[in-house]
């Protein structure tokens, strides 16, 4: 490049050149205007554009993965009887096409991908995912991997703004890994309300089981005195009792009792399962809602969201992600929390299709659906196990289910039903996981749950499950040798 004068050559002068007029044509643009040095629009003007401005990025591939769908969902139904949708969910097949097409499109060309075509769809899948729950103020929620990933986001913030001031306030019903994180961040200032252990019988026997909940709650916080802005921790639906928590009359209970606690609700299994309407939601209280893609809408896996009710006046200086990269330090909640490296974005890319999939079916018209053929299943299975209370849904609670069939909380498309074996022992969870692996081995994957030393099966049903699932379920527990 320089000759023995110490001239430069003159392919470096002519390239020397060629800088000089590019950036004198680029002297009157503007730099980069999203996070990093990501070369696309600014994420927090795609999500706050008015519907009138606004104009959606079209697919850099064929739309046609509608056209080549034969089956709603790429399950093996032939061999094996699903009932457990609650715990991984199962993906849509137009879902995991999509998800496919936007891998491929990625391995054509990686630098277009993620410097130019990826944050402005994933701002659209926010816009969609925002109306789908009724948030109408887009820029409270953030697209992220999990709940879990959330959570930890949430719970550290927490901890790192109000140090040892601080103090989680949980249910002992609560997810397994919740339970953890609060205790990694907050060491020993976790507070757990019994309810599965003083609360959770009180369900048969009350008219309100709603109420149940408010009063453990209630009993809990005014004997509570650690701190003076506690974070409290609710489920929407629990995952090991699988109970429909009233979120919004105990979010209420708690700014009554506190206007300053912090309150959290962990929906993981709250999208498309729940009539979401983030709006009400807030209205009542709630702080944070998160929520899990991959579970009841049945998007691909690595898609969820974080709701954050007054994010910009209370939250914009306290709440950061669990993994800090180039978004971290940005204003907007989507910004902040859509970048945390390198890795497969394809679930969230995908939501737009999953949602107009759902949309076209209606949610309502889906829950309902669901919430028949759950019911149907669970008579079914009452008939095979429970014969003497099968036809007395009065003396169902406690017997068969752990309240009243038609009780807002067993509005979950998935429900405990007690198994029907007797024994002068409590059992334990080897004796649970002793019936789910022998399930296992009919085909049958539907998770055993042990409460309170008694033995449930926690049945899932979505639009793929049909009432011969719950015949063989039955018909493999009768065929069980006792246990114990």
């Amino acid at each position: 490049m320089f000759r023995p004068d110490g001239r430069c050559s003159s392919l470096w002068r002519r390239s020397f050149r060629h800088i000089k007029r590019t950036k004198k044509r680029c002297a009157s643009t503007k730099g980069y205007q999203s996070i990093g040095s990501f070369h696309s629009e600014n994420l927090a003007d795609l999500v706050k554009a008015s519907e009138d401005t606004y104009t959606a990025p079209t697919l850099p591939f064929p739309d046609d993965v509608r056209e080549v769908v034969s089956s709603p969902y790429s399950l093996d139904l032939q061999q094996w009887t699903f009932l457990n949708h609650g715990a991984f969910g199962a993906a849509l097949t137009v879902g995991t096409r999509r998800a496919e097409q936007w891998r491929h499109y990625m391995e054509l060309q990686p630098l277009r991908f993620f410097d130019r075509t990826l944050l402005p769809h994933l701002a659209y899948s926010t816009r969609r995912l925002s109306n789908f729950i009724h948030l109408p103020r887009r820029e409270e929620m953030a697209l992220i991997p999990n709940v879990t990933f959330g959570m930890n986001s949430v719970i550290s913030s927490y901890f790192r703004e109000y140090g040892k001031s601080g103090h989680v306030i949980l249910w002992d019903t609560s997810y397994g890994s919740v339970k953890k994180m609060t205790h990694h961040y907050g060491f020993d200032a976790v507070t757990e309300i019994p309810f599965q252990r003083l609360y959770l019988d009180g369900l048969a026997q009350s008219s309100d089981p709603e109420q149940v909940f408010v009063q453990a709650l209630q009993d809990c916080l005014y004997q509570f005195t650690a701190s003076t802005e506690p974070l409290m921790i609710l489920d929407h639906v629990s995952s090991n009792t699988a109970l429909t928590f009233p979120i919004q009359k105990l979010a209420s209970a708690i700014r009554e009792w506190n206007p300053h606690a912090v309150i959290v609700v962990d929906g993981a299994h709250g999208l498309l399962a729940q009539p979401l309407n983030m709006d009400q939601v807030f209205d009542s209280g709630v702080d944070f809602y998160l929520s899990n893609a991959h579970k009841w809408l049945s998007a691909p896996r690595g898609a969820a969201f974080l709701a954050i009710n007054k994010y910009e006046s209370r939250w914009q200086n306290i709440l950061h992600p669990a993994v800090y990269s180039h978004g971290g330090d940005a204003d907007d909640l989507l910004s902040r929390f859509v970048w945390d490296g390198t890795r497969d974005y394809a679930a969230a890319l995908s939501l737009p299709v999953v949602l107009d999939f759902w949309e076209q079916q209606d949610p309502s018209h889906v829950r309902d659906k669901i919430r028949k053929q759950l019911r149907e299943g669970i008579h079914i299975l009452a008939k095979h196990w429970h014969p003497d209370y099968a036809d007395d849904m009065d003396q169902w609670p406690g017997n068969i289910t752990l309240a009243g069939l038609d009780s807002t909380v067993l509005s979950s498309p998935m429900i405990l039903v007690k198994l029907p074996f007797q024994s002068d022992h409590m059992y334990d969870s080897s004796d649970a996981k002793a019936v789910q692996d022998y399930l296992y081995s009919k085909y049958i994957e539907a998770p055993i749950k042990c409460i309170n030393g008694e033995l449930y099966v926690r049945v899932s049903c979505h639009i793929y499950n049909c009432s011969d699932d719950f015949v063989m379920l039955a018909k493999t527990i009768q065929s069980f040798p006792v246990v114990r």
